[in-house]
């Protein structure tokens, strides 16, 4: 049985992937529509005050002010998903590990072998219930033992 994975495959798990996946669409678009709100907003400021009551220095630099707002913006919420879609990765990592450790585990079992046991990292979910398939592998290794002793007599 292999427990073993590889570290270039981050999103192992159908629910790390379609979760992360959602996540970082719905983050997108709420960066969009903020970058859209607060273009429009600027837009609707400059286009009501007009070149006559600024001068034609005070609205470029209001125009300036808006490009710097909005790329900011879109920098600033863009580090955002990135750390909120790390952040989502490990935690998810913390969820399904465990449970595709103790699933594989579980079709071992049933296939009849005596697996070795479900590998607890710090930090994991599920941890009590790894542990109690943990102890039903000693219970059916100690079974096994006592079985092929009995045997060989």
């Amino acid at each position: 049985m292999k427990n073993q994975r590889k570290i270039s495959n981050l999103l192992i798990h159908r629910a790390q992937r379609e979760i992360g996946i959602l996540v970082v669409v719905v983050l997108l678009i709420t960066t969009l529509f903020l970058a859209f709100l607060v273009h429009v907003t600027l837009e609707q400021a400059v286009n009501q005050v007009s070149s006559e009551q600024l001068g034609g220095g005070a609205l470029e630099t209001l125009l300036v002010f808006k490009r710097l707002l909005l790329d900011r913006m879109l920098i600033s919420l863009g580090a955002g998903i990135f750390i909120i879609g790390f952040v989502l990765v490990k935690a998810l990592h913390k969820a399904t590990g465990p449970l595709g450790r103790i699933v594989s585990t579980l079709h071992a079992l049933g296939e009849g072998e005596i697996p070795k046991e479900i590998v607890i990292r710090q930090g994991d979910y599920y941890v009590e219930l790894a542990r109690e398939v943990n102890r039903v592998i000693q219970v059916l290794r100690v079974r096994s033992s006592q079985k092929e002793s009995s045997v060989r007599k």
